[in-house]
């Protein structure tokens, strides 16, 4: 079954397989070998301004959901794939596209953090703010809130900070670990 057919990946794009979404490829983007398929509809290539509005949370495979993870949500199912397949957890992603066309193998570059950082590549031109409005932060597991999802619960519940006072900040930079790394100090266990 191909990706554009299989109901258990959804786009973010709504112009469909092909014309969702854009092939970008740029010497700033030296880890994906052949590019990668970004969406080109509401607001990637028609925006002026983008502001990345991103969750401040841990993650098991990126460590950190922050502002450049944010963007992984933009990619096309193929490439979204690819890029997940060089990470850690390459055997969830193989299971998750068990069945259909998408290739999930991991092509051994350990690149997933580079990768990670060159998808803005795409949109760098119209990146103003990465603004962060923190009352609460998951400082365990991530991006789930279970350490194992199981239908219809899961295994092992994350952990949630609450900084006092909630805190907003903002910068050009879509970087801020210092944030999370305080707040981990307060898991109990």
């Amino acid at each position: 079954m191909s990706p554009e057919d299989d109901p258990r990946f959804v786009s973010f794009s709504y112009g469909g397989w092909d014309k969702g979404f854009y092939h970008h490829q740029s010497p700033c983007t030296l880890s994906w070998q052949s590019g990668f398929f970004i969406t080109r509809w509401r607001w990637a290539q028609k925006a002026d301004h983008i502001i990345y509005l991103p969750r401040v949370s841990t993650h098991n495979q990126a460590g950190a959901t922050l502002g450049l993870k944010c963007m992984v949500g933009m990619l096309r199912e193929d490439s979204r794939m690819e890029f997940h397949a060089n990470g850690p957890y390459n055997n969830f992603i193989t299971g998750a596209a068990k069945g259909s066309s998408l290739i999930t193998a991991d092509d051994g570059t350990g690149t997933f953090f580079e990768m990670i950082v060159e998808i803005s590549d795409a949109i760098r031109e119209k990146l103003r703010l990465t603004l962060f409005v923190t009352t609460k932060a998951q400082t365990t597991f991530g991006p789930d809130q279970f350490g194992s999802r199981m239908d219809p619960g899961g295994i092992g519940r994350a952990y949630v900070s609450s900084p006092e006072p909630g805190l907003v900040f903002g910068s050009a930079d879509p970087v801020a670990l210092a944030l999370l790394k305080d707040l981990k100090t307060s898991v109990p266990f």
